[in-house]
């Protein structure tokens, strides 16, 4: 009797584990819609230069296509399963395609993302995943950080970090900031994917002086 009340206890966790985490994908999916619309409107004003409007559509595309993978992949699904389809992934590529990204929202704080020399050429990881995990670190240290600040970014053998230097908006405990509003709907996802690649994430914070967040291969 008490397996089946403990198998009984499991179904429902996993339950609220799923549907929790489908909550946050929805949250997510407001971020390449934000840079879908920001680009748009400022290609369709015209204050565009021809190469400003080349980079903007590029942006467009690359996160149209995220968007559409996104849905079209049924992330949650997959990492469940774990039917993850890795891909030897270009460091500088991806690190250049987030600036991209995420370009808007650190011009309207005056924010730079400074790359340290990047030590690892390739990551192997399900392509889709691994630019929403560390797109959600970015997005958060944007929101956490000062205007005309920056926002560091490395990738290592040992794994990827991203630091601010904010508020400390992660001073609480791990598991309570990702049950948080806001901030913790973007953790939750990105706690999930790498739990989904095997590896470790780590937040380091200092009230009012910044987050340091690892995910650690």
């Amino acid at each position: 009797m008490d397996n089946v009340e403990e198998r009984h206890q499991k179904v429902i966790q996993e339950r609220d584990v799923r549907q929790n985490f489908i909550d946050s994908l929805r949250h997510e999916m407001r971020t390449p819609l934000t840079s879908i619309i920001g680009y748009s409107d400022l290609m369709r004003k015209g204050i565009l230069d021809s190469r400003e409007q080349v980079e903007s559509s590029e942006t467009v595309y690359l996160e149209a296509s995220r968007l559409q993978a996104m849905s079209d992949a049924l992330l949650y699904g997959l990492m469940a399963k774990g039917e993850l389809q890795y891909s030897c992934i270009e460091t500088n590529k991806l690190v250049n395609d987030l600036v991209k990204t995420y370009k808007l929202q650190l011009d309207e704080k005056k924010l730079n993302i400074v790359s340290k020399k990047i030590e690892l050429e390739y990551i192997n990881a399900e392509p889709i995943l691994i630019f929403q995990a560390i797109g959600n670190l970015i997005d958060n240290a944007i929101k956490d950080s000062p205007f005309n600040g920056e926002i560091l970014l490395e990738v290592n053998c040992r794994g990827i970090s991203v630091c601010d230097h904010g508020s400390g908006a992660y001073s609480k405990p791990v598991k309570e900031t990702i049950r948080s509003e806001g901030y913790g709907l973007g953790l939750h996802i990105v706690r999930e994917i790498v739990m989904a690649h095997g590896w470790a994430f780590k937040l380091e914070t200092r009230v009012s002086k910044g987050t340091t967040s690892k995910i650690e291969f």
